[in-house]
């Protein structure tokens, strides 16, 4: 299913200029050549037939098909909402590359992965209900970017003995309110 949503996201064909997928005829037809049927086509070189797929991505919300029979990607959500299976593949594919990121960059001289955050305390609710919109529009801005480059140079690499690698860009946006612990100590300080 990635690589469906990824092809979704940069191939002309199926995305606007900006990388935003356009929704889709169900079925392909004499006067609709593209549809999902021929997103499924293009991207399963197998016997998977575009039916099932979309039974799939229905049942995971990562699609939603309109009155008029358009098929459109729900992008923004694609994390998946059912199945513990599901997401936990989700889940241990990310943590495990981040932390190999991670170690690496403490462990090895070679030169370091990107690993950044950001961290900021004593805020209120709307602060962090703005800065949680901001990282979403932007995040979601630069992993589009960057799905459309690595589509391209996946398609101008492939074949090549030299094309072993694979790459994984992720972002999270975590808040809590802080503990009665840090707020008991905070208290102490200020008295």
């Amino acid at each position: 299913m990635a690589q469906l949503i990824a092809t979704w996201l940069s191939d002309p064909r199926y995305c606007d200029n900006k990388g935003k997928a356009l929704p889709l005829p169900r079925l392909k037809t004499q006067q609709e050549i593209v549809s999902f049927e021929s997103l499924v086509e293009n991207v399963n070189k197998k016997d998977l037939r575009a039916r099932v797929l979309l039974d799939n991505c229905l049942h995971q919300n990562t699609v939603y098909i309109d009155e008029n029979d358009r098929v459109h990607l729900n992008f923004e959500a694609f994390v998946p909402e059912h199945g513990l299976e599901d997401k936990a593949a989700f889940f241990g594919n990310n943590l495990h590359d981040h932390f190999a990121a991670a170690g690496r960059n403490l462990t090895d001289n070679s030169p370091a992965f990107f690993d950044r955050a950001v961290y900021y305390n004593h805020l209120t609710p709307e602060s962090v209900e703005k800065l949680s919109g901001l990282a979403n529009e932007q995040g979601m801005e630069l992993l589009k970017s960057v799905n459309r480059l690595a589509k391209q140079f996946q398609q101008a690499d492939h074949g090549k003995d030299e094309a072993l690698q694979r790459i994984n860009l992720g972002l999270f946006f975590f808040h809590e309110l802080k503990s009665d612990d840090e707020i008991q100590d905070k208290d102490q300080l200020n008295e």
